[in-house]
């Protein structure tokens, strides 16, 4: 799910997937209060028990900041991410949708996905993007680690793209054109380039969890 489930706050006041995925890639024991909200008390300045070692700030995650994108920020001691889980069409609305919705993606606030959900296979189905756009805290529900594509807004990959990154290749001929690629999560847990000049309709299908493969 998108945020751990709370029904006492509203979405963007939850702590995020980031943080009920932390023990996946750490072996401490995360110290946060899931029943509070993210900016509030010991949840802004967030610790980990490690074995051996005791008590960890580990509010800067460097795992989670895109090493192409110089852009830094702290709230409170939390810093930024630059990945964000995809919730398929609709922009931040997305999330919000059922699971039986042909729009809804990968991330809902108060849905799980499964592989019986993702019924177009998942390795045609985007889980996690990485942007340079309005990036927030790592431990934060809502539009900082997750979002949908908006239909009516900027392009989607590229210098100023919805899902943009640092990472482009410069012509070796004029030294001047270039392209703009975005690393993209699978669900089927590969990473992938994705290059800016992909046909918008084929990154929308898959944004989404039940989109036909046909479509792709």
């Amino acid at each position: 799910m998108a945020t751990l489930p709370n029904a006492d706050l509203s979405p963007d006041k939850r702590l995020s997937w980031l943080v009920e995925t932390w023990h996946l890639r750490n072996q401490g024991a995360l110290l946060l209060d899931k029943k509070q909200p993210w900016d509030e008390g010991d949840n802004l300045h967030p610790t980990a028990e490690f074995m051996g070692i005791g008590k960890q700030s580990i509010g800067i995650d460097n795992e989670l900041r895109c090493p192409a994108n110089g852009a830094l920020g702290v709230f409170g001691d939390v810093g930024i991410t630059n990945y964000v889980g995809i919730s398929g069409i609709g922009g931040d609305y997305a999330a919000n949708l059922p699971i039986s919705d042909p729009w809804a993606g990968f991330f809902g606030y108060d849905r799980k996905c499964t592989v019986t959900d993702v019924t177009k296979g998942i390795s045609n189905t985007m889980a996690v993007a990485e942007t340079s756009t309005d990036n927030g805290p790592w431990t934060a529900g809502g539009r900082p680690t997750v979002r949908g594509l908006d239909q009516a807004g900027s392009s989607y990959l590229g210098e100023r793209g919805q899902f943009n990154s640092g990472h482009y290749s410069r012509s070796y001929f004029t030294w001047t054109k270039h392209s703009y690629t975005t690393n993209i999560l699978l669900a089927d847990g590969s990473v992938r380039p994705f290059a800016d000049d992909i046909d918008p309709a084929t990154f929308e299908a898959m944004a989404t969890a039940r989109t036909s493969a046909a479509t792709i």
